[in-house]
């Protein structure tokens, strides 16, 4: 099971933001995909140089990876490569208590 989701969040009332969002399973657990690209939110951040260009970002219930550089057209892609790109993403860290899961309910 693959969704395309696209999410509008308003960080404040003039200005909207929207996510390409995807959720796929993996060996039975649920996975959330999302594209991640410095300055979007204005936020400012130093990043390892293979991160400038941006990254997917990969969640689980118990884990977080990152893969950079982003596939183009990712949102098309069949679950099946999504979830080798998942594989060979890089282990950031355990989630543990960090923010809500699913982080894209729906």
């Amino acid at each position: 099971m693959t969704a395309l989701v696209v999410h509008e969040t308003a960080r404040d009332h003039e200005r909207k933001e929207t996510v390409a969002h995807r959720v796929f399973f993996l060996e039975g657990e649920r996975w959330e995909v999302w594209e991640v690209r410095l300055g979007r939110r204005g936020e400012r951040r130093t990043v390892s140089p293979q991160l400038t260009g941006g990254w997917l970002a990969f969640e689980s219930s118990t884990e977080k990876r990152r893969l950079a550089p982003i596939p183009e057209r990712w949102e098309e892609l069949p679950v099946e490569t999504l979830a080798s790109l998942c594989q060979g993403a890089v282990f950031v860290r355990e989630r543990g208590e960090s923010g809500d899961w699913p982080r894209f309910p729906g």
